[in-house]
């Protein structure tokens, strides 16, 4: 295990333009494939650019994966052994030891209480006349809205005449059957 986070460390960078390459590449290829898709004519040529699609949107995404997978390795886990600053949590292998509480610096032990004010006369609020009632409104029903009248446009002739069917007219002399 360290030595496939040696690894990822040390080539990060090349798996970072690897990564990008290759997703943008597959990327372009499935929307290349997808274009065509949408062009194509036959359900079949439809469901072969579907494929191709979907196996290249799976390699886009198998390469987005690779280079989360190493940002994250190179961020969270691998962050803070070369000396520098840990942006990610740190593993402690035992408990450390708590700081002994000096005397003297301990939290007040009492809770100061606040002293009462006098209120002036004049803060104290006015005694409020009752406001006169009103009889609630009796509930009373809206006339029924009727619908709008639908507009009717004006007779027009219809879009499709009925035409007659013409009759199949040969141009060439009738010739009954059995004479030459």
């Amino acid at each position: 295990m360290n030595t496939l986070l040696a690894i990822i460390d040390r080539y990060d960078w090349i798996i970072y333009i690897v990564c990008a390459a290759g997703a943008l590449i597959y990327l372009s290829w499935a929307l290349s494939a997808r274009r065509e898709r949408r062009q194509s004519i036959f359900s079949l040529e439809r469901a072969e650019k579907t494929g191709e699609m979907q196996r290249a949107l799976l390699i886009f995404l198998v390469f987005v994966a690779i280079f989360g997978t190493t940002a994250y390795v190179n961020f969270w886990l691998l962050a803070g052994t070369d000396g520098g600053p840990s942006l990610g949590p740190t593993l402690s292998l035992g408990p450390t030891p708590a700081p002994s509480p000096v005397i003297g610096e301990a939290f007040p032990t009492s809770t100061p209480t606040p002293e009462p004010t006098a209120t002036p006369a004049a803060a104290v609020a006015p005694a409020t006349q009752p406001l006169p009632t009103e009889p609630p409104p009796t509930a009373t029903r809206a006339p029924a809205s009727q619908p709008p009248p639908r507009h009717r446009p004006p007779n027009r002739r219809p879009l499709h005449r009925r035409q007659p069917v013409p009759t199949l007219v040969s141009a060439s002399p009738r010739r009954e059957m059995g004479s030459a």
